[in-house]
């Protein structure tokens, strides 16, 4: 749902355009006079309360301008309690500030604070919005003004939960919180069902685990029943080679044998070729 912001007229547009325009022109000058004295810490140079006023409402003039043309959305997004409160008190324009700059001054603080309060980060936002430090600073330097305009101490102090309980009584915030508890259970859903999957992949994993330690234990019995057969072999083999040893010592001896007796034989033969000489 759009807000303020994002549903201005064409002549409550050209509104805010006139009072940038008249802000620029009559109301710039001054401002930098003023901060030229701040900065320096002229003290011997008085400041009077107009022109203070006119450099603070500068100040926190070029902040809100600068998110209504570079960021409207957020803008408008993040000042939805003041609107429902002040609503087209918060089109500003040049009549608005001449007629009261210090209630113009309080609406623009408002605005600039509950955007600050909405987006978050307060020194990401410190240059285009206002601090708790800046309100200070203007509660302190307005605090014996109206208390019917002066405003700063209250938006500073009471604001930030106004909004708060704003937010939480909206139909969205409501839906979002339904929402949040959809997807609380829609998660802790899934994650049953990623338990329930992680479990059975356990039991699938030892099965086949498992399974892959009985084909290892398998083929180590195979491989040692096979190497057991190779090892009988190889022994059956050693023993017939230890067997042709023992012929083969055998064969020698009996070749010695035969080799003495013909030797002896030989002896005999010549001995009985001399007695036979001697005999003639």
């Amino acid at each position: 749902m759009m807000g303020l912001y994002l549903e201005l007229s064409k002549n409550d547009i050209t509104e805010l355009g006139k009072c940038n325009a008249f802000f620029v022109r009559d109301v710039k000058p001054i401002a930098e006079r003023v901060g030229n004295i701040r900065l320096h810490k002229k003290e011997n140079i008085e400041i009077n309360e107009y022109d203070l006023l006119s450099y603070h409402c500068y100040v926190y003039w070029v902040r809100f301008y600068a998110l209504y043309v570079n960021r409207v959305n957020e803008l408008d997004r993040g000042t939805r309690y003041n609107q429902s409160v002040l609503g087209e008190k918060l089109i500003f324009s040049q009549e608005q500030y001449e007629n009261d700059a210090l209630g113009f001054l309080s609406n623009l603080c408002r605005v600039l604070y509950e955007y600050n309060f909405i987006t978050g980060d307060v020194e990401y936002n410190k240059n285009r919005s206002i601090s708790r430090g800046d309100l200070d600073d203007l509660a302190e330097k307005y605090h014996n003004r109206s208390t019917e305009t002066q405003q700063f101490a209250w938006i500073r102090d009471v604001m930030p939960t106004l909004i708060a309980q704003y937010i939480v009584t909206q139909p969205n915030f409501i839906d979002a919180i339904k929402m949040a508890d959809d997807v609380k259970k829609q998660v802790d859903e899934i994650e049953l069902r990623m338990i329930d999957k992680l479990n059975l992949s356990f039991v699938t994993i030892e099965n086949e685990k498992k399974e892959i330690e009985n084909h290892v234990d398998n083929a180590k019995q195979k491989i040692n029943n096979h190497l057991d057969s190779k090892m009988a072999e190889v022994q059956n083999i050693e023993n017939k080679i230890l067997e042709s040893r023992k012929d083969i010592e055998n064969d020698k001896k009996n070749i010695e044998e035969l080799k003495r007796i013909i030797s002896n034989h030989q002896v005999i033969l010549i001995l009985l070729a001399c007695l036979k000489h001697l005999q003639k």
